[in-house]
C-alpha cells in the first residue's frame, strides 16, 4: 500500500505533488501506529488485541471501499443507454 499509495491518490483525483506528499504522511502514520500497537499489546494482552483487530480491520477496508466506490475515476457500466 504504501509503495503504491502516490499512483493510487493520483488515480483518484489527487495532485501529483500531494500525492507523494500524502504518501509520506502514510508511512509516518504506519510507523506511529507500529509503535503504539506495539505498547497495546505489551498493556492490554495479545489475546484483546486479536479479538479487536479483526472487525477494525474489515470496517477500514470497508470505509476505503466507500470511498472509491464513486470517485472521479470509477468506471461506470456501459449499459445499451
Amino acid at each position: 500500500m504504501v509503495y503504491h499509495a502516490p499512483t493510487i491518490l493520483v488515480d483518484a483525483g489527487f495532485g501529483d505533488s500531494v500525492a507523494l506528499l500524502t504518501g509520506i504522511g502514510i508511512g509516518v502514520m504506519l510507523v506511529i501506529a507500529g509503535v503504539v500497537g506495539a505498547i497495546a499489546v505489551d498493556r492490554v494482552g495479545r489475546r484483546r488485541v486479536m479479538l479487536w483487530f479483526p472487525p477494525g480491520s474489515g470496517l477500514a477496508m470497508a470505509v476505503m471501499a466507500l470511498a472509491f466506490l464513486g470517485g472521479p475515476g470509477a468506471r461506470r457500466p456501459s449499459g445499451g443507454q
